[in-house]
Protein backbone atom coordinates (compact mmCIF):
# COMPACT_ATOMS: atom_id res chain seq x y z
CA UNK A 1 0.00 0.00 0.00
CA UNK A 2 1.51 3.32 -0.70
CA UNK A 3 2.17 5.83 1.71
CA UNK A 4 -0.19 8.20 0.50
CA UNK A 5 -3.29 5.60 0.96
CA UNK A 6 -1.53 4.62 4.23
CA UNK A 7 -1.89 7.97 5.53
CA UNK A 8 -5.38 9.04 4.40
CA UNK A 9 -5.89 5.27 5.97
CA UNK A 10 -4.52 7.10 9.43
CA UNK A 11 -6.60 10.13 8.98
CA UNK A 12 -10.04 8.29 8.92
CA UNK A 13 -9.05 5.62 11.51
CA UNK A 14 -8.54 8.77 14.07
CA UNK A 15 -12.37 10.70 13.07
CA UNK A 16 -13.91 7.39 12.79
CA UNK A 17 -12.33 4.29 14.57
CA UNK A 18 -11.27 5.41 17.95
CA UNK A 19 -12.13 2.23 19.27
CA UNK A 20 -10.20 0.56 17.03
CA UNK A 21 -5.72 0.40 17.36
CA UNK A 22 -4.56 2.40 14.12
CA UNK A 23 -2.49 -1.02 13.44
CA UNK A 24 -5.91 -2.59 13.11
CA UNK A 25 -7.86 -0.50 11.01
CA UNK A 26 -4.68 -0.28 8.61
CA UNK A 27 -4.41 -4.09 8.71
CA UNK A 28 -8.36 -4.49 7.75
CA UNK A 29 -7.96 -1.51 4.74
CA UNK A 30 -4.64 -3.49 3.57
CA UNK A 31 -6.79 -6.93 3.03
CA UNK A 32 -10.07 -4.97 2.23
CA UNK A 33 -7.59 -3.63 -0.52
CA UNK A 34 -6.18 -6.97 -1.57
CA UNK A 35 -9.81 -8.13 -2.11
CA UNK A 36 -11.05 -4.90 -3.97
CA UNK A 37 -8.23 -2.84 -5.73
CA UNK A 38 -10.60 -0.86 -6.96
CA UNK A 39 -11.38 1.12 -3.69
CA UNK A 40 -8.12 2.59 -3.52
CA UNK A 41 -9.58 5.80 -5.61
CA UNK A 42 -12.19 6.10 -3.36
CA UNK A 43 -9.71 6.36 -0.32
CA UNK A 44 -7.71 8.45 -2.06
CA UNK A 45 -10.68 10.84 -3.18
CA UNK A 46 -12.77 10.59 0.20
CA UNK A 47 -13.46 14.38 0.63
CA UNK A 48 -16.67 14.57 2.21
CA UNK A 49 -19.01 12.52 4.59
CA UNK A 50 -20.77 10.73 2.32
CA UNK A 51 -17.08 9.55 0.18
CA UNK A 52 -16.68 8.11 4.29
CA UNK A 53 -19.91 6.29 4.12
CA UNK A 54 -19.53 5.09 1.04
CA UNK A 55 -15.88 3.35 2.09
CA UNK A 56 -17.81 2.08 4.72
CA UNK A 57 -20.22 0.64 3.23
CA UNK A 58 -17.80 -1.51 0.87
CA UNK A 59 -15.65 -2.48 4.03
CA UNK A 60 -18.75 -3.74 5.98
CA UNK A 61 -19.12 -7.39 6.90
CA UNK A 62 -15.28 -8.15 7.91
CA UNK A 63 -14.56 -9.78 10.78
CA UNK A 64 -10.78 -10.02 11.72
CA UNK A 65 -9.94 -11.72 14.64
CA UNK A 66 -6.58 -11.70 16.31
CA UNK A 67 -5.16 -13.39 19.62
CA UNK A 68 -1.39 -12.29 19.23
CA UNK A 69 -0.40 -13.53 22.07
CA UNK A 70 -3.03 -13.89 24.20
CA UNK A 71 -6.41 -16.22 23.50
CA UNK A 72 -9.96 -15.99 21.88
CA UNK A 73 -12.14 -18.02 23.37
CA UNK A 74 -15.27 -18.75 20.83
CA UNK A 75 -18.27 -21.19 22.18
CA UNK A 76 -21.63 -22.17 21.15
CA UNK A 77 -21.72 -19.12 18.51
CA UNK A 78 -22.88 -18.28 14.93
CA UNK A 79 -20.74 -16.09 13.59
CA UNK A 80 -21.66 -14.65 10.40
CA UNK A 81 -19.60 -11.94 7.86
CA UNK A 82 -20.99 -10.42 4.45
CA UNK A 83 -17.58 -9.75 3.17
CA UNK A 84 -14.77 -12.65 5.16
CA UNK A 85 -13.63 -13.73 8.37
CA UNK A 86 -10.04 -14.27 9.52
CA UNK A 87 -9.14 -15.97 12.70
CA UNK A 88 -5.54 -15.66 12.83
CA UNK A 89 -3.58 -17.35 16.15
CA UNK A 90 -0.48 -15.38 15.55
CA UNK A 91 1.60 -16.33 18.51
CA UNK A 92 -1.30 -16.98 21.13
CA UNK A 93 -4.30 -19.65 20.98
CA UNK A 94 -7.98 -19.65 19.07
CA UNK A 95 -10.57 -21.83 20.18
CA UNK A 96 -13.43 -22.41 18.65
CA UNK A 97 -16.06 -24.63 20.17
CA UNK A 98 -19.30 -26.51 18.52
CA UNK A 99 -19.85 -22.91 16.41
CA UNK A 100 -21.08 -21.97 13.78
CA UNK A 101 -18.75 -19.93 11.35
CA UNK A 102 -20.22 -18.26 7.59
CA UNK A 103 -18.40 -16.11 5.10
CA UNK A 104 -17.65 -16.27 1.10
CA UNK A 105 -13.82 -16.19 2.26
CA UNK A 106 -12.78 -17.79 5.14
CA UNK A 107 -9.55 -17.99 6.85
CA UNK A 108 -8.63 -20.07 9.66
CA UNK A 109 -5.19 -20.65 11.91
CA UNK A 110 -1.78 -18.67 11.96
CA UNK A 111 -0.18 -16.41 8.83
CA UNK A 112 3.16 -14.25 8.24
CA UNK A 113 5.63 -16.67 10.89
CA UNK A 114 3.02 -17.35 13.78
CA UNK A 115 3.84 -19.52 16.54
CA UNK A 116 0.27 -20.27 18.18
CA UNK A 117 -2.42 -22.57 18.14
CA UNK A 118 -6.10 -22.62 16.72
CA UNK A 119 -7.88 -25.43 18.07
CA UNK A 120 -11.81 -26.67 16.70
CA UNK A 121 -14.08 -29.09 17.97
CA UNK A 122 -17.28 -29.82 16.42
CA UNK A 123 -16.97 -27.38 13.60
CA UNK A 124 -19.08 -25.98 11.10
CA UNK A 125 -17.60 -23.43 8.85
CA UNK A 126 -18.80 -22.79 5.43
CA UNK A 127 -17.86 -20.50 2.77
CA UNK A 128 -18.96 -18.93 -0.61
CA UNK A 129 -18.07 -22.90 -2.16
CA UNK A 130 -16.85 -24.84 0.37
CA UNK A 131 -17.77 -26.59 3.97
CA UNK A 132 -16.09 -28.23 6.88
CA UNK A 133 -18.98 -29.91 9.33
CA UNK A 134 -18.21 -32.43 12.02
CA UNK A 135 -20.00 -33.80 14.93
CA UNK A 136 -19.19 -33.51 18.84
CA UNK A 137 -15.94 -35.55 18.23
CA UNK A 138 -14.15 -34.24 15.58
CA UNK A 139 -11.57 -31.73 15.98
CA UNK A 140 -9.14 -29.93 14.32
CA UNK A 141 -5.45 -28.59 15.37
CA UNK A 142 -4.13 -25.93 13.00
CA UNK A 143 -0.24 -24.94 14.59
CA UNK A 144 2.38 -22.60 13.27
CA UNK A 145 2.33 -21.07 10.21
CA UNK A 146 -0.36 -23.63 9.12
CA UNK A 147 -3.96 -22.30 8.37
CA UNK A 148 -6.81 -22.85 6.29
CA UNK A 149 -8.28 -20.76 3.66
CA UNK A 150 -11.72 -21.53 2.40
CA UNK A 151 -13.64 -19.81 -0.34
Amino acid sequence: MEDIVSNIIKEIGEKYFSNFSIDTVIDSFTRLLKLKPELESLIRGAKSPQDIETIFNEISGIIEANAKTGSIEIDNAIITAITSATFNHSDGTVTINDSTIVAPILKIGGFNGASGTTDIKAPDLRAKGSAIKGGKKTGIKIKGNAGIRMS
